[in-house]
């Protein structure tokens, strides 16, 4: 197989409907000269469909376009193993004694990596999100959507940061032209 970049490339939306598909292997796409498997993007959620515990289809739009993604929390990368969330709670109780400054900071964690487990699919309409997934064609409507592997909601600071990133990449890392005006 030909060599791919391993890493996530981080592009615009419009550039995942610009990459052209490999001739040799279907999962790997090429754009500005560089072949490469797996995306980086980041935008807005304008809107939530088919929404389950365990799955999710949102719409993500940057400045450029929008296109489907779907969420898995079976296939994400942050799954946590099971019983790990009881493994720690025995933990935190057999290792420290009561009046442990310790415990309470435990807890804490032990609180946060229960709510984000929880919390993994609760994507609402004007949340702010970055994703890494894979290009895939869609069978009944061959539009290309992304199935994501991982995904952070973030802030609209992010937003204005990758924006500046991803000016920055095209300027001097993806495209050479120094006639091409951003």
């Amino acid at each position: 197989m030909a060599y791919y970049k391993k890493t996530p490339l981080k592009i615009y939306i419009q550039d995942v409907f610009r990459a052209k598909q490999s001739e040799h292997n279907k999962y790997v796409y090429e754009i500005f000269g560089k072949p490469f498997k797996n995306v980086m993007l980041h935008g807005v959620i304008t809107s939530v469909s088919n929404a389950s515990t365990k799955s999710s289809y949102i719409q993500l739009s940057d400045a450029t376009a929008n296109i489907q993604v779907y969420c898995n929390s079976e296939k994400n990368n942050n799954k946590l193993p099971p019983n790990c969330i009881d493994e720690l709670e025995e933990l935190n109780v057999k290792n420290y004694k009561i009046g442990d400054r310790r415990v309470r900071t435990k807890s804490f964690m032990l609180k946060k990596i229960k709510e984000k487990e929880k919390n993994k699919l609760k994507f609402k309409k004007g949340d702010f999100i970055s994703i890494i997934g894979d290009i895939f064609v869609d069978n009944l409507t061959e539009e290309r959507m992304i199935a994501a592997y991982e995904w952070y909601i973030t802030s609209i600071e992010r937003d204005l940061i990758w924006m500046e990133e991803l000016i920055y990449l095209y300027k001097n890392c993806y495209n050479k032209n120094p006639n091409l005006v951003f």
